[in-house]
């Protein structure tokens, strides 16, 4: 077998040898033997070798190029390739059938069979691109581009393209499928890129952006730069998620314009029976959880959270710093108003003036020593004291000691606490 291969090469740089003695010379070999002879055809400057290699190669037409120029190598080769320019055909029957092409390369048995015509096109592997007519394809792999139509596609893998109908596609697969089936689809003209797979992507640490994604132009819309889908039929499914040991997921908005702008935007459309949740945290196993948290500037008009509607909050209400109500007018009436921010109010208690309250009854409009009021006074009534946490002496106060005792604090021996109400809502289950 060496031997053999040996003695192919040779013939081959042998007869190229000649050629570039002698264009005029070509190597071929006859319908009935298996022998190589030289023939003087024309001056195409043409390689063949094999049996009925380029038998039908037309005579070479020095003004229009045809006939000239091509490598034919295997048996039944560019057979009836009659006005073929600048051709490489390799392998048994390879652009077998083909009438014309210019700049194409062939190479594997059967490739570009029954494909008539067509420029430019490279297909390796037995049996790619049988029947396709097109100009500046490639494909890769046994069967890739078989029985397909079209041009400027990059099809790779076996049977890769097969009976795809369409231009300037790029499909990677190792079997037949469309757009939603093969493991990479992309569109040369959209500009588009398709991965029906898991993906993993692994960077250096080093690097800033792990993934980067840019999307340019001026398009006054909402599409995205990146957008997940999760396509599932039992209502579950993520379509982004973000780990990390720090920020999961983190948006950030850099208009420089005026309206508004969201860091972080979610919206829940969905027509159904259950609860919609446009974002929703979970937080749990730290010492300190929370499920959303915002963070706003000392600037003027900052604020960590915005709503515009209904608040729903099903558990206890925690605030550290105040609340601040600015009240929106709802409509022609003057008294809608909630609570005016110009209202400055303070929870005062009954320390040292009143009756001690009893069960058994009494006066009704007397004052029960521990009495609460929230007043409007920018100073402290006389034997009352505003609840704000301070310490207390017992000594001092023995009737309201005997009330709350040390619910809010102190040592209970000398000293109690009362109740510090400065950021406290009334609750009126």
């Amino acid at each position: 077998m060496k031997n053999i291969a040996f003695t192919i090469i040779t013939l081959c740089l042998f007869s190229i040898g000649l050629l570039a003695q002698s264009p005029e010379l070509q190597v071929l070999n006859t319908d009935s033997g298996n022998g190589v002879r030289l023939q003087a055809l024309n001056s195409g400057r043409n390689v063949l070798f094999g049996e009925n290699t380029g038998k039908n190669l037309g005579p070479a037409n020095p003004f229009t190029g045809d006939g000239m120029f091509n490598i034919m190598l295997g048996s039944g080769a560019g057979r009836d390739c009659v006005d073929c320019v600048q051709n490489v055909l390799i392998g048994r029957n390879a652009g077998v059938s083909r009438t014309s092409g210019n700049g194409n390369t062939f190479v594997g048995s059967f490739s570009a069979e029954a494909s008539i015509f067509g420029d430019n096109n490279t297909y390796l592997g037995s049996s790619t691109g049988h029947g396709n007519n097109g100009n500046g394809n490639t494909f890769l792999g046994h069967g890739a581009g078989k029985f397909s139509s079209g041009s400027n596609n990059v099809f790779l893998g076996f049977k890769s393209g097969e009976n795809y109908t369409g231009d300037n596609k790029l499909m990677i697969h190792n079997s037949t499928g469309g757009e939603n089936d093969v493991l990479i689809y992309g569109e040369f003209d959209n500009k588009l890129l398709k991965v029906n797979a898991r993906q993993e992507i692994t960077v250096d640490q080093s690097t800033e952006q792990g993934l980067s994604v840019t999307k340019v132009g001026s398009i006054s819309n909402d599409e995205p730069a990146i957008e997940g889908v999760h396509v599932s039929s039992d209502y579950y499914g993520v379509g982004v998620r973000g780990r990390s040991k720090w920020k999961g997921v983190e948006g950030i908005a850099e208009g420089d314009g005026g309206g508004a702008y969201y860091g972080l935007y979610g919206s829940s459309l969905s027509a159904n029976s259950g609860v919609n949740y446009g974002v929703a945290g979970f937080s749990y196993n730290g010492q300190s959880n929370y499920a959303i948290a915002g963070f706003a500037s000392a600037i003027p008009n900052s604020y960590a959270g915005f709503f515009s509607g209904n608040a729903l909050i099903t558990n206890e209400l925690e605030v550290q710093g105040g609340i601040k109500i600015s009240d929106t007018d709802l409509g022609s009436n003057a008294d809608d108003d909630i609570i005016s921010r110009t209202t400055s109010l303070r929870y005062f208690m009954a320390v040292s003036t009143g009756s001690f309250p009893s069960n058994s009854g009494g006066p009704n409009d007397q004052v029960m020593v521990g009495e609460v009021k929230l007043l409007p006074y920018s100073f402290t009534p006389a034997g009352w004291l505003p609840c704000e946490g301070q310490e207390l002496m017992i000594a001092d106060y023995n009737s309201l000691f005997a009330l709350i005792g040390t619910n809010y604090g102190g040592n209970g021996t000398s000293t109690f606490r009362l109740p510090d109400m400065r950021n406290a809502i009334p609750n009126h289950n």
